[in-house]
């Protein structure tokens, strides 16, 4: 099977030159008696037979070998757009470097690439982000297990939903799966053109769209709302307020109610005297640039931040 193009001038398939035991995808002139190829896309890895298939996981692949074969040539799973499918990876993978994530769409009736995304970060505690261009927007905390630590409603409506993230030397991803795989269920997370972020699912009696989770919710859900050492409070009037021990650094934008500057500490730190404060209910800080040893004691990392803590703790 062939795709050609208007007027019949190129055709697009696979090939295989002369005594070459391979195939190749290519593009040459339809009409042209002797094959000239003007593009090949798997130039240097030819496949020893090849065909393709839509899964009924919505995954469109190309296989390498027979039918029945699960060596994927290319899949389309790992080039996502703005809905993650079931089983469908968002992150990394460390040996190629192919990084899958999220753009929405223009519009709801323009499926040109957008101007949000979303995006994994595997440096530190690896966690999502929400990218309005080059701007972060929102943030999921890091996974503690569980769930993301700054989404607490993915342990309250897991809807028939299994959330799974998978930390590995040579992969770093989020997925999700449904409970029942014989049901004709139909779910995805999807990132929209206003820069939602929504869990969906397909409900039949309605025949409408139930969307059971959504990001950014609100005013705290915004990217470094109350900036460094502050905390936010949505049902709190003003929303930021300072961790114990610190104070705003723009004491009159804070009074204004923008609280980006966060927080200073109202005395020099002392490692020898100075104590850990334990917070609850907060998601975790951002951990992109810090040291993380996952075989650590929660014992042996206080000890360890406190050999140097002026440096552990700015």
């Amino acid at each position: 099977m062939t795709i050609v193009s208007p007027c019949e001038v190129f055709e697009l398939g696979f090939f295989k030159p002369g005594n070459t035991s391979g195939w190749y995808l290519g593009i040459w002139y339809k009409n042209v008696q002797n094959r000239t190829v003007v593009w090949v896309a798997n130039r240097d890895t030819p496949l020893s037979n090849s065909s393709g298939a839509l899964l009924m996981t919505g995954n469109l692949v190309i296989k390498e070998g027979t039918e029945n074969s699960q060596t994927f040539f290319w899949q389309s799973f790992d080039y996502p757009t703005h809905i993650l499918l079931p089983d469908m990876k968002l992150g990394w993978n460390l040996s190629t470097g192919l990084n899958r994530y999220l753009t929405s769409w223009k519009s709801s009736e323009d499926p040109t690439t957008g101007d949000f995304s979303i995006k994994l970060d595997y440096r530190g505690f690896p966690e999502i982000f929400l990218w309005h261009k080059h701007v972060k927007n929102f943030r999921t905390g890091p996974w503690n297990g569980m769930i993301f630590s700054g989404v607490p409603e993915m342990c309250a409506s897991k809807h028939g939903v299994d959330f799974n993230f998978v930390t590995k030397q040579d992969e770093v991803y989020y997925s999700f799966s449904l409970q029942n795989k014989l049901e004709l269920e139909y779910s995805g997370l999807a990132v929209s053109p206003n820069g939602d972020v929504q869990q969906i699912t397909w409900v039949e009696s309605t025949k409408m769209w139930n969307i059971f989770q959504y990001a950014p919710k609100d005013q705290c859900d915004s990217y470094g709302e109350c900036g460094p050492f502050g905390i936010c409070d949505t049902n709190a009037s003003p929303v930021c307020k300072c961790v114990r021990g610190f104070q705003p650094k723009n004491l009159e934008a804070w009074n204004l109610g923008n609280g980006f500057d966060g927080c200073t500490r109202k005395r020099e730190l002392k490692c020898t005297k100075d104590k850990f404060l334990r917070l609850r209910s907060v998601k975790l800080p951002e951990s992109g640039g810090a040291f993380v040893n996952g075989d650590m004691s929660l014992e042996a990392c206080k000890e360890k931040c406190l050999e140097n803590c002026l440096h552990c703790l700015l």
